[in-house]
């Protein structure tokens, strides 16, 4: 594994810590709701470590066409609209 992939790693294992800890006193909320909390969580913060708002700076492309699809774009911005949360 290189520096660059060991980095990556270590930034989905923060974000996973921080998704389940922003939504840990949501007391009220059921289980369902939680776990679309967490994941909507864990998305939005993954897209803005693909936006370049962590401590990497990432191009993410298709393979078949070579579009980079973070380009241009804040793809956390986008996904709001996308993803259902309580």
């Amino acid at each position: 594994m290189t520096d660059q992939q060991a980095i990556f790693l270590q930034e989905l294992k923060i974000i996973q810590e921080q998704a389940v800890n922003m939504n840990l006193h949501q007391s009220d909320l059921t289980k369902e709701e939680l776990l679309f909390n967490v994941s909507y969580d864990t998305l939005v913060l993954t897209m803005e470590l693909l936006d370049g708002y962590r401590n990497m700076n990432l191009e993410l492309s298709d393979k078949e066409s070579k579009e980079v699809l973070n380009e241009n774009i804040q793809l956390h911005d986008g996904l709001v609209d996308f993803l259902k949360s309580f």
